[in-house]
């Protein structure tokens, strides 16, 4: 539902097996990559449900960086997927001290905090990350805070921000679709019926789009 950014980080990193060559004995040792390589394997293995090899592999990352961002934000995501909820806060918040102004971890977070249902701080986090002017994935961001705001009820919010993310990217599916629904709930029958039309004509007709298709369709004529 979410898009959080371990998942961004990692977007280039092929599941699978990786061999790590010795690393600490090599003669040109490198702990950020070092480190990189072992985050790598310990999501790999957290994806495919191999979750005490991951924190091993989680583990020796932050031993060669202890103050690297992207370990700490790989354990805290580790702990958040085996819902231990009070060690992913601890360990999301160090990677922000370690880079406070990182917008990737703050989305992640973000992500987070409104699966806890902290709606406020969450939202407060995702704007925190949109406003950085490094950050490359605004459009993302807003997407998540118009789930985030869906998931607490605040539909009015959620439009805006799905509206948001469209402008910086025009082609999310997520955000279009979930302007559909919202439509259909407002009533606004046209204009769910033009987005699901540039839906099929950028997507095709996916199971999802064709259900809200159906539902629009009833809707429409029960409003005659």
């Amino acid at each position: 539902m979410f898009k959080g950014s371990v998942t961004l980080f990692l977007l280039s990193l092929t599941l699978g097996c990786v061999t790590v060559n010795n690393e600490a004995e090599t003669a040109k040792f490198n702990p950020i990559k070092a480190a990189d390589a072992r985050i790598e394997l310990g999501i790999n293995y957290l994806a495919l449900g191999y979750n005490v090899r991951a924190k091993q592999n989680l583990d020796l990352a932050h031993r060669y960086a202890p103050n690297y961002v992207h370990a700490s934000s790989a354990i805290a995501y580790y702990y958040q997927q085996v819902s231990e909820v009070e060690l992913a806060d601890k360990w999301y918040k160090k990677a922000l001290t370690e880079s406070p102004e990182n917008g990737d971890v703050l989305n992640d977070y973000g992500v987070f905090l409104c699966r806890q249902q902290q709606y406020a701080l969450a939202q407060q986090t995702f704007m925190q990350a949109i406003q950085l002017s490094s950050y490359e994935h605004v459009p993302a961001s807003y997407e998540n805070a118009g789930l985030c705001a869906k998931m607490q009820g605040d539909l009015r919010r959620a439009e805006a921000y799905f509206l948001k993310s469209l402008k910086y990217e025009p082609s999310r599916f997520r955000s279009s679709i979930e302007l559909v629904k919202l439509s259909i709930h407002f009533g606004a029958f046209s204009e769910a019926r033009q987005r699901l039309q540039y839906i099929h004509s950028r997507f095709g007709f996916g199971s999802e789009a064709q259900e809200l298709q159906d539902e629009l369709n009833g809707m429409s004529s029960l409003a005659h």
